[in-house]
């Protein structure tokens, strides 16, 4: 071998021998860096779709947003159809299983674990109205594993207050755990106005919109099938919701006919067809007797109805093919402003929570009071959407961009925060490690 060569050789063998060490070094800090761990709280009611969209909404939002993070699913109720629609849509789920027992507990080693290394716990009340803020097993979704969160340190968020309680052990627990939160949202201005008539005051508190205009989860191919088997293809129709949750049997029965009414002028006038679809399990049976079989044999010609609740996904890709959605569940009109198609949204009374949730995106033209006004009230408001068709998907697209742009500065927000956290653990890890290096030397 020549000198130059040698020379050269020895240099990069020398150059190699002397990196060696800071590239095993760099090795083990890149492993050690384990991407951080963000935990879910939700899903408690498969039977209803203001629940279960929530799920994949919220999931969405923060794979997009959240970046380099490891997200685990810890669900009230494991559904089946809920996980073979995430597994359908989204890779690597992951499901944490157990509860927090009434001493404030983890029941599983999984969850333990899981709890102790979540940069952020998200929590979110979904589609339920009443929520467990005392933690003593009451009427209501839990609250014990937001109280363990507090009494141990992990930041969480929650997303959805539900009803404010009344009951002044709810209340002050309520106020402390809101309190403890990194990030407090309330879903719909009814529920700040709520809290301020209370005088109760929670330091973070900020508004959001409802997490149900993020669901994007179609089934283009099997809302073909359904729309084939009711000869809906390439026709424009009405998609109809009623909801039954918490009504007496005296306005069952006073709305119902009022949705009646409005089917039939809607056949009489335009001529067009009618798809009535459940939002809920719960709202099946009573859609069917109480509307559907009460139309007279000339309307029902026009009219069909899903004899079965379809999970979100399917029943999204059919309102997005709707001319029009009307009804009284959330999530068929969050679904239908996400699409951009015209909506009417049916509230039980002028300031409900939900009805709010819709008028805060700017869609107060889109919600009407089926409480006072009457079923031809209504119908000529359906009607009058019809003929300014273009006005209503112009709304729609307005409240949609709204909405979306809010909810993702929201989740920039959340990714600060984590990322924040994350190096702060990182450092924190790296000075007690040559801490315990210089005590060694």
């Amino acid at each position: 071998m020549m000198t130059s060569d040698r020379r050269h050789f020895l240099k990069q063998y020398i150059g190699l021998t002397l990196s060696l060490p800071a590239l095993f070094s760099f090795k083990l800090n890149f492993q050690e860096q384990n991407p951080p761990k963000i935990l879910f709280r939700m899903g408690w009611n498969s039977s209803d779709n203001n629940d279960l969209a929530t799920v994949p909404a919220l999931y969405r939002m923060a794979q997009r947003s959240i970046l380099q993070a490891d997200f685990y699913l810890w669900l009230d109720i494991v559904d089946d159809n809920l996980l073979e629609m995430l597994n359908k849509n989204f890779t690597n789920v992951k499901i944490v299983t157990g509860d927090i027992d009434e001493d404030g507990q983890p029941t599983t080693e999984e969850l333990k674990n899981i709890l102790s290394e979540t940069a952020l716990f998200f929590y979110t009340s979904g589609g339920a109205h009443r929520v467990d803020w005392s933690g003593n097993g009451d009427n209501g979704i839990e609250t014990r594993s937001l109280q363990y969160c507090l009494d141990n340190g992990i930041s969480y968020a929650i997303i959805g207050l539900g009803q404010i309680p009344e009951q002044q052990d709810q209340l002050d627990a309520f106020v402390k755990i809101t309190n403890g939160a990194e990030f407090v949202y309330s879903t719909s201005t009814a529920t700040d106005k709520a809290l301020k008539e209370k005088n109760l005051k929670i330091s973070k508190l900020q508004n959001s919109p409802n997490l149900l205009f993020a669901f994007d989860l179609r089934n283009d191919t099997d809302s073909r099938n359904v729309l084939q088997q009711f000869n809906l293809i390439d026709r424009d129709f009405l998609t109809v919701d009623f909801n039954t949750a918490g009504l007496p049997k005296e306005k069952l029965e006073e709305y119902a006919q009022k949705v009646s009414e409005i089917i039939n002028t809607w056949v009489e006038k335009t001529e067009k067809h009618v798809l009535i679809l459940p939002n809920s399990i719960n709202d099946v049976e009573f859609s069917i007797s109480k509307i559907y079989d009460a139309l007279e044999p000339d309307i029902k010609s026009k009219v069909s109805i899903a004899k079965e609740k379809f999970m979100p996904d399917l029943a999204a890709s059919i309102y997005e093919k709707s001319r029009i959605i009307s009804g009284m569940s959330l999530f068929p009109v969050c679904s239908g402003v996400k699409s951009g198609n015209p909506v009417m949204f049916l509230s039980t009374t002028d300031i409900s929570a939900s009805a709010k949730t819709i008028a805060d995106m700017g869609l107060k033209n889109s919600i009407q009071d089926i409480h006072s006004k009457s079923g031809e009230e209504l119908s000529e408001v359906l009607l009058e959407i019809n003929d300014k068709y273009l006005d209503g998907i112009i709304e729609s697209d307005k409240a949609r961009e709204y909405a979306m742009k809010k909810l993702q500065f929201q989740f920039d927000d959340f990714n600060r925060f984590v990322n924040k956290k994350t190096n702060q653990n990182t450092n924190s890890k790296d000075k007690t490690k040559k801490k315990k290096n210089k005590q060694v030397e």
